[in-house]
């Protein structure tokens, strides 16, 4: 199979008080974590709540790709080509451009997909496009109008072979091809409206979130599938204790299902399956969704961070309104018992840490994450690989020629496969990661990889 990506990315904006850093946008997503190997930006975010709040944090000034700070700028800046910016002298008010981001992708045997947003897995020409405006108020209100188009050629598999095998609708709503004919959708995209109140942001977002200390993917949330419109209530800078500083993201909204249907099989014979299949009806449909993260950065060890994640949701389709506001916040923090009368829920959490050392610009990371809940610490003990998964990794630059010229050397190794217990141990559907509906339409939010 031959893949081709392309990305392009009109850099289009002057400097900037609190815009996050899309993790859509990788060139500068990455350039930011790049900065913190190279020592230019203090070790004051963990990175491993993401988007991050670039100017608050790390002190960059312009987190739009203006900065001399990143890599691939020279130490004089460079001549911006739009400064499309309105704003008052007193800074109570700014009206800006946001980033053009456009993505072309082609696949020239199989449809496939990974950590691309809401671009789908896609045989043939993939197109993905964002940009909009960025509005700040008085210094605390900001707001960010951002969407999303992208469109996908879709063709079928050479020969038209569908699998003979696919996973039950009511376990996971994964279309492995969406439709038979082009598709084409339109999102809020990165899209925000929130208050700054110190170091507490709370608002209203569709942006895509990445938690945990893998730079490609992470576990629980990642940029695989579209972001979740979304209530939240994070912080925009660490907070700091005599013990060290603290980071977290509260976050509950609405998964939606991808408006496809299609037959699980095998069907007797054991034949290919017919082709998926468009129904509208399941565009209203929802399920509910509710996550938080925290990470502690230790006084005493600068560069390292500990974190944990948390995420639970319905399974199976649930009427919207139906279900009031408060029982997507009490559902983050305590059982969910007896609040589900149209179906049922899952959950997963996640324990990870990461550790940077910028006099050798360099960083490792682990992450370890159960889908399930266990009865007790002997299930934990005796079973520890049922419905786990895990990462690995580490990176390291290497100088040639300063930061003109370097080696950029890393690893990450994502395990999602189930373990062999799989053939002994069955209780509430396969001991496998993401073994229930954790999708948004139709992609899961974590690594694309999905359960291997």
């Amino acid at each position: 199979m031959q893949k081709l990506t392309a990305a392009l990315c009109v850099l289009c904006l002057v400097t900037a008080q609190a815009q996050t850093i899309s993790v859509l946008n990788p060139i500068l997503d990455d350039a930011v974590r790049r900065a913190q190997l190279w020592g230019d930006v203090p070790l004051t975010s963990s990175m491993c709540i993401r988007p991050v709040h670039a100017d608050r944090v790390l002190g960059i000034k312009d987190p739009f790709g203006q900065d001399s700070i990143y890599d691939f700028i020279q130490a004089g800046g460079v001549d911006k080509p739009l400064n499309l910016k309105i704003q008052d002298k007193r800074g109570l008010f700014k009206l800006q451009m946001v980033p053009i981001n456009v993505k072309f992708q082609y696949n020239s045997h199989h449809d496939h997909g990974w950590q691309d947003g809401p671009m789908v897995p896609n045989r043939g020409a993939q197109v993905f496009a964002s940009g909009g405006v960025y509005l700040r108020l008085a210094k605390f209100i900001e707001a960010q109008f951002a969407p999303e188009v992208v469109y996908a050629q879709n063709r079928a598999v050479p020969n038209g072979w569908n699998p003979p095998v696919r996973i039950p609708m009511s376990m996971s709503d994964r279309p492995e091809r969406f439709g038979t004919e082009a598709y084409q959708r339109n999102f809020l995209g990165q899209s925000y409206l929130r208050a700054n109140l110190g170091p507490i942001s709370a608002g209203v977002s569709s942006e895509n979130v990445s938690w945990g200390p893998g730079p490609y993917t992470g576990l629980i949330q990642s940029n695989n599938a579209p972001g979740i419109p979304h209530l939240d209530i994070h912080t925009n800078k660490p907070i700091k204790t005599p013990i060290g500083s603290f980071e977290m993201m509260v976050l509950a909204g609405n998964l939606r299902y991808s408006g496809f249907m299609y037959e699980s099989g095998p069907d007797q014979w054991g034949a290919h399956l017919p082709d998926v299949y468009r129904v509208p009806a399941r565009d209203s449909l929802i399920r509910l969704y509710s996550s938080l993260a925290g990470v502690y950065n230790p006084k005493w060890f600068p560069g390292l961070s500990l974190g944990a994640t948390r995420s639970i949701w319905t399974e199976g389709p649930i009427t919207p309104g139906s279900v009031p506001w408060p029982t997507y916040l009490r559902l983050a923090v305590s059982s969910p018992t007896g609040l589900w009368y149209q179906g049922a829920y899952d959950q997963m959490a996640s324990l990870f840490a990461r550790y940077v050392m910028p006099e050798s610009h360099a960083e490792i990371w682990v992450e370890y994450a159960l889908d399930d809940a266990r009865a007790d610490f002997e299930d934990f003990f005796v079973s520890p690989a049922h419905s786990r998964a895990y990462q690995v990794g580490f990176r390291k630059l290497h100088e040639i020629n300063g930061k003109k010229e370097y080696l950029d050397i890393g690893y990450q190794l994502i395990h999602c496969e189930a373990a062999k217990e799989v053939m002994i141990r069955r209780q509430f559907g396969w001991p496998v990661f993401y073994d229930s509906d954790y999708t948004n339409y139709g992609q899961i939010m974590g690594a694309g990889i999905g359960t291997g």
